[in-house]
C-alpha cells in the first residue's frame, strides 16, 4: 500500500535547530487578514484579530515554535503581518534568552522597512527585554556599532522607557554618542527620541551632551532632542548654534548665568 511522504522541515530558532511540524498557519493568518480587508486595519481591530488567531492557532504550540512563526510573520510584506509577528513575540517574552538577539538582528536588518515597524518592535519587544536584565541591555546596546539604520534606531528606541525613569543613563548616553555619528535621518531621530526622554530627569546632562556633540546633530535630530527642555533653554541652544556654531556653544552656555539659573529652576532640572 502506497504511503504519502511529507517533507521534514527544521529551522534554527534562538540558536537551536527545531523540528517544525506540517502546518498551514501562515496561510490561515493571511486568509483571516484578507477577510478583514487585508490592509489598513485599525489597531484595535488588529489586536482582536490577533487574540482570536493566537488562541485558535498558536497558543497550543511550544514557545520555540511560536517564535518560529513570529519570524515567519515578520518576514511577510504587509504591516499587519509584521505587527502580528511582533505581538506573537510579546506573548513569549518570559521565554526568551539573549540567543534570540541574533535572530532579531537579522529580522530588523532584512525585513523592517520603516520607522513604524521598527519602533513597534523596539517598544514592545526590545524595551521590556533591556529592562528585564543587564545582559539584554548591554547586548542590544552593541547594535550602536552595527552600521545598520534600523538596528541603530531600534537600539535607541529600546532604551526610551528606561530613560523615562532615569535607568541605564550612562549606557544611553554612550548609545547616543555612537549613533549620532550617523547622518541617516532615522538614526538621528532615534537619538533625538532617547535624549528627549532623558532630558526629563537629566536636563543638565542632556544640555551638556548636546553642546559637546553639536556638530553631529542634524537640525531635525536636534529639535527632537530639546523638545522637552525649558522653552528658553531650547531657544538659546538653537540660537547659539546658529550664531556661533558648535565650537563656542558650550562656553557660551557656561558663561550665561541667567541661562543656568533658568535651567536649574525649571521642572526638568535635577
Amino acid at each position: 500500500m502506497a504511503t504519502t511522504s511529507q517533507k521534514v522541515h527544521i529551522a534554527q530558532v534562538g540558536g537551536v535547530w527545531t523540528y517544525i511540524p506540517p502546518n498551514t498557519i501562515v496561510e490561515t493568518l493571511q486568509q483571516i487578514l484578507h477577510e478583514n480587508g487585508n490592509d489598513k486595519i485599525r489597531a484595535a481591530d488588529l489586536q482582536q484579530i490577533f487574540d482570536n488567531f493566537y488562541n485558535s492557532s498558536l497558543a497550543k504550540l511550544s514557545p520555540t515554535i511560536q517564535m518560529y512563526f513570529s519570524f515567519r510573520f515578520l518576514k511577510q510584506e504587509s504591516a499587519e503581518e509584521k505587527r502580528i509577528g511582533t505581538l506573537t513575540i510579546v506573548k513569549n517574552l518570559d521565554f526568551l534568552t539573549v540567543n534570540y538577539l541574533n535572530d532579531f538582528a537579522r529580522i530588523i536588518d532584512n525585513y523592517v522597512p520603516d520607522w513604524s515597524t521598527c519602533d513597534s518592535f523596539s517598544n514592545k519587544v526590545l524595551g521590556p527585554l533591556v529592562k528585564e536584565s543587564d545582559e539584554f541591555a548591554h547586548s542590544v546596546a552593541q547594535w550602536k556599532d552595527s552600521g545598520k539604520v534600523w538596528r541603530m534606531r531600534a537600539c535607541c528606541i529600546a532604551f526610551v522607557n528606561l530613560a523615562k525613569v532615569g535607568a541605564m543613563t550612562e549606557l544611553s548616553f554612550e548609545i547616543c554618542a555612537h549613533c549620532l555619528r550617523s547622518s541617516e535621518r532615522f538614526v538621528q531621530l532615534g537619538v533625538g527620541c532617547l535624549l528627549r526622554e532623558m532630558s526629563l530627569m537629566f536636563s543638565e546632562n542632556v544640555v551638556e551632551f548636546i553642546t559637546q556633540n553639536f556638530r553631529y546633530f542634524s537640525r531635525e535630530g536636534l529639535r527632537y532632542s530639546i523638545d522637552k527642555l525649558n522653552c528658553d533653554v531650547r531657544k538659546k541652544i538653537l540660537s547659539l548654534g546658529k550664531r556661533k556654531g558648535a565650537a563656542t556653544l558650550q562656553q557660551d552656555i557656561k558663561d550665561e548665568e541667567t541661562f543656568m539659573t533658568e535651567n536649574q529652576n525649571s521642572k526638568y532640572s535635577l
